[in-house]
Order: C-alpha cells, then sequence, then structure tokens
C-alpha cells in the first residue's frame, strides 16, 4: 500500500497484485437532448507477505480483494444554441475485505450529483457547475485488537454530505489564418475522498481521517499557429498560473523507518506557475518530428495547526 513498501527484498516484503476490468457504455441523440449511460466493474485483489524473524511461522500474509461498481447516467440538453445544461449522477459502491491482523470487510456508497450551465456569448463561454457528495461507510469487524491506536480501530471511515462548485472561462482573443489566442480563467472548489489504501490498510490506513478540501484559482494563456507548409510547421505554447488552498490534505508520515501513516495536514498554501511548448514539423518522404518543452514552478507553505492533526 503505496509508502508502506520500503524494502522489496526477498527476505523483506513481498506484493504481489492482479486487476480486472468490465465496462458498458451507451449513447443516444435525439434532436436537442443527449444521453450517456456508463456501467463498470473492476476487481483488485493484492498480496501482501512480511518475512521477518518476528513472527511465529517466520512470515505474516495479508490478502486484500477489493471490488468497486460503478453506475454513471447523464443527460444534456441545448434549448438555445448559445445555452446548454447539463445533469449527471455517479452511483459508486466500492468494497474491500481483508484476512490482515486485522480482519473485516468495509464498504461504502457513493452518491455524487452534478448540474452544469453553459453560456457561449461575445464575451466568451462561461461554465458553472455544482456539485453534491454522499457518502456513507458499512464495515464489520471479524477480529478486534484492543491495543492498537484509535487510527487503526477496526470500523468504518467518516460518512459526508458536502456540496462544491466551480465557475470557468474561456474566450479566443485572437485569430487569423495563421495564429490565434485562447485565454482562459477558473476557479473550482475540489473534495477528494480518503481511498481505502488510506482508510483500511493495516498500519497505513487511518479510519480517522476527514476528505480533502480545497480552492483553486487560476488563468492560462494558449497560443497555436503554423510557421510554413513546406515543410509544415506548427507550434504551441501554454503559460499559466494558479494559487491552491488546501484543508486536511492528506499525506503519508512515517512512524517507524519501516512503516508510514496516513494523516491529515490542516493546511496548505500553494503558488505555482506553469510554460509549455509543443512543435510538430511533417517533412515529407522523411518523417514526423515532435519536441516538447515542460517548466513548472511550486511553493507551496505548511499553515497546519499540529493540534488539528490526526
Amino acid at each position: 500500500p503505496g509508502p508502506v513498501l520500503l524494502y522489496t527484498t526477498r527476505t523483506g516484503e513481498q506484493m504481489g497484485d492482479s486487476n480486472t476490468q468490465l465496462r458498458y457504455l451507451f449513447r443516444r441523440k435525439a434532436l436537442a437532448w443527449q444521453f450517456l449511460l456508463l456501467v463498470q466493474q473492476q476487481w483488485h485483489n493484492t498480496n501482501h507477505t512480511d518475512v521477518d524473524l518476528q513472527y511465529p511461522s517466520g512470515e505474516q500474509k495479508e490478502h486484500y480483494r477489493q471490488s468497486e461498481t460503478y453506475l454513471s447516467a447523464g443527460a444534456l440538453c441545448h434549448p438555445k444554441t448559445s445555452l446548454s445544461a447539463a445533469y449527471t449522477v455517479d452511483i459508486i459502491r466500492p468494497s474491500l475485505h481483508t484476512d490482515a491482523p486485522i480482519a473485516q470487510t468495509v464498504s461504502r456508497w457513493e452518491w455524487h450529483q452534478a448540474l452544469s450551465l453553459r453560456y457561449q456569448g461575445f464575451w466568451g463561454t462561461i461554465t458553472a457547475r455544482l456539485l453534491r457528495h454522499d457518502i456513507h461507510h458499512v464495515a464489520s469487524t471479524i477480529k478486534d485488537f484492543a491495543q492498537l491506536p484509535p487510527w487503526q480501530k477496526p470500523g468504518a471511515a467518516r460518512n459526508e454530505h458536502r456540496c462544491s462548485g466551480a465557475i470557468n472561462w474561456s474566450r479566443l482573443v485572437y485569430r487569423r489564418p495563421t495564429f490565434a489566442c485562447h485565454m482562459k480563467g477558473y476557479a473550482q472548489q475540489q473534495f477528494r475522498l480518503p481511498t481505502f489504501t488510506e482508510n483500511y490498510f493495516f498500519r497505513f490506513g487511518n479510519t480517522l481521517l476527514r476528505p480533502e478540501r480545497s480552492l483553486l484559482f487560476g488563468a492560462e494563456c494558449i497560443a497555436e499557429g503554423k510557421l510554413s507548409v513546406h515543410p509544415y510547421i506548427r507550434f504551441r505554447g501554454t503559460t499559466g498560473a494558479y494559487r491552491h488552498l488546501i484543508d486536511d490534505h492528506i499525506i503519508a508520515t512515517p512512524i517507524t523507518p519501516a512503516a508510514w501513516h496516513a494523516e491529515n495536514v490542516d493546511r496548505v498554501n500553494t503558488w505555482g506557475m506553469n510554460l509549455s511548448t509543443s512543435w510538430l514539423c511533417v517533412v515529407p518522404t522523411v518523417g514526423t518530428f515532435t519536441l516538447s518543452t515542460h517548466l513548472s514552478y511550486q511553493y507551496s507553505v505548511d499553515r497546519s495547526d499540529k493540534r488539528s492533526a490526526t
């Protein structure tokens, strides 16, 4: 489970994974309406063996069986050329069964709803989204360990009921046959649930974790154009800046030299800039050449109150 595995030698820790996925997608258009249905089923198995003389048999085996059922349905309507509206609902049911030292079966129900409105006019395209998140955890414990710390006690993680939103703006500010320039701006309220690894994996997991909540503000400028036709040369450049305010950021911290633990950091403020370019050159009878560059700078400050960490 991520940072827990520091050593993978023959006499240390060994892990094997297998994944299976089934997926069905349906789309239909009818006049001003569009409909979508997606059904997906995933299975993920992890076998973990810790070889150490501290165990009576010389090793400890853990088996994690995860599955996830995913259903997504949505409808899109264009009442006018300049206006569109969409509604989607995602129902997700992940589950985990483990026979680790804390043997238990856990699952959660996730219900995510999104309502989006988009308007296209002279001043650009504006998109607004309102989201609702409802999460309910269910856990059944087979074996308990009274001596464990509170964050490793068998049981269900926190239930959550939250709303979030986002607004985006984009506009084509300059256009010529060989050159175009776009501007974008956005403000987003983001929400991330702890994964099953972060909640329930032995030693690493923490059932007291709070979801990550963040505010993201940013702007971008995109320029693209053609430099020549023979040979064909095209370029694209993007530059942007952002401010990211994260509350209850989930990180992994070491509790021993060989074991890590997930916890919330109360607040992290991040500023960043990005600059990227890409060049495409097509030479007849020779081939296609591409060149890409990317430069990024990020500055982060931990503004946490240490007493609020989990």
